[in-house]
């Protein structure tokens, strides 16, 4: 499926629910945010986006925990996790929320070359935040740019599944 099919399918999925999103970037640098609002009328379910590129940021910003960085890195499942939690606590009127972390290289492990991390949490109607998952994702593409579309894909993707899959009876 095309990243721009994708992006329809996700604001309809939300326009149809009457859902809030809230996404924290890392790798794809508010891409995800981007490629969304081109929606018309997505103001209605898209709240915004945290572009976290640097570990300070995500720290203050999100609060990632210096330990997780520390030990786990920025481009880890640990820090992808803290960083959809913390984009949903400080966003009260999302129920959902979903992160991006990877290292799209030069200079990247071979085990982490193309690595993303997706991670999601929703809001209960007790108003708690509740983890959904965060799934390791090994991506295809070779160049930067191509590999920020495919992770917006990615994210778009993981969401629609983890909404589509709470939804059922």
């Amino acid at each position: 499926m095309s990243l721009s099919k994708r992006r329809d399918q996700l604001a309809k999925l939300l326009s149809e629910n009457d859902l809030k999103v809230v996404f924290s970037e890392s790798c794809t640098a508010g891409m995800v945010s981007a490629i969304l609002s081109q929606c018309p009328g997505i103001s209605e379910n898209l709240c915004g986006s945290a572009v976290t590129y640097r570990p300070e940021t995500k720290k203050q910003w999100l609060w990632v925990k210096a330990n997780t960085v520390k030990n786990y890195s920025c481009e880890s499942e640990e820090v992808a996790d803290e960083m959809a939690h913390g984009a949903l606590a400080r966003t009260k009127e999302a129920e959902w929320s979903t992160s991006v972390v990877g290292h799209f290289g030069p200079g990247a492990p071979e085990e982490k070359d193309g690595v993303i991390w997706v991670g999601v949490y929703r809001r209960t109607a007790r108003d708690t935040l509740k983890p959904m998952g965060t799934t390791r994702i090994q991506l295809k593409t070779e160049t930067r740019i191509q590999r920020q579309k495919e992770a917006t894909e990615e994210v778009f993707k993981t969401l629609i599944n983890t909404i589509n899959k709470k939804n059922r009876p």
